[in-house]
């Protein structure tokens, strides 16, 4: 399984919408795969954003992960963080 979560303590605009994306790649990044997404408008009760998905392939050594984060209509501070947990 693999997570990634968006601080939007400051996330307050909602003309700003930010949206989280895990994806992966199993031959070392030359293609990528979308794993899931969340998207958010800003508000001033705001809970983290936060998206997880299922991994497969654990023991290929070419399995590379990576979390993007897309915002529109402005802009805001932010962490981004992740984990990733196998099963």
């Amino acid at each position: 399984m693999a997570s990634a979560s968006v601080d939007a303590a400051l996330h307050t605009d909602p003309n700003i919408i930010a949206t989280i994306s895990i994806e992966v790649s199993y031959d070392g990044g030359s293609t990528w795969t979308h794993v899931a997404s969340a998207t958010q408008p800003g508000s001033l009760n705001n809970l983290p954003l936060d998206v997880s998905g299922p991994l497969f392939q654990p023991s290929n050594t070419k399995r590379q992960l990576r979390a993007l984060l897309d915002v529109e209509g402005g802009s805001f501070a932010t962490l981004l963080g992740g984990t990733v947990e196998e099963t």
